[in-house]
């Protein structure tokens, strides 16, 4: 990886940097970076029931961030996750705590049993109705993360069926 950062704090009596005091911000780039055994990831793998999202590979990411009122605050930015894209913004604290949103597009044929349901539902609303309702092929979904570094806590929400268009509001 590689980075840049600017900053200005005020100093104790001992010359240590008082963290509430810091401002400035920095860039981080990063080049094939792998993050395995995290407490978020497997938060977020056991959630969506895909274990692939265990461990996370970053390539070629750029992250702007800022320092201010205690917190490293991250500007928005895409990654890969499998097959999925996600946005990640938020913030972390130098008192250790987590603000973190993910917006993510997640591809609906690897939600598994969930999503085979929802196919079998539609099959049976399709036969009886004489319609022709498709399940969508991404649902987007929001993955919030607060708690702290060492005891973080990850939330989903699904914003509903995202890329086909007519299924939009159907949620999941």
């Amino acid at each position: 990886f590689s980075t840049t950062v600017k900053f200005r704090t005020m100093l104790d009596t001992t010359m240590q940097p008082v963290l509430n005091t810091l401002n400035g911000s920095g860039k981080l780039q990063t080049h094939n970076i792998l993050i395995s055994n995290s407490g978020v990831l497997g938060q977020l793998a056991e959630k969506l029931k895909m274990d692939a999202y265990k461990t996370l590979t970053l390539n070629d990411v750029f992250i702007s961030f800022q320092f201010k009122d205690g917190k490293v605050k991250v500007e928005p930015f895409t990654i890969a996750m499998g097959n999925s894209k996600a946005t990640i913004s938020g913030w972390s604290g130098f008192d250790q705590t987590l603000g973190y949103v993910l917006n993510m597009d997640v591809p609906t044929s690897e939600l598994g049993a969930g999503m085979g349901a929802v196919s079998g539902l539609l099959s049976q609303l399709n036969s009886k109705a004489g319609t022709n309702v498709q399940a969508p092929t991404t649902v987007k979904a929001d993955v919030l993360i607060g708690g702290t570094v060492s005891k973080p806590t990850v939330k989903l929400e699904f914003k509903g069926f995202g890329s086909d268009g007519g299924n939009s509001n159907a949620g999941l």
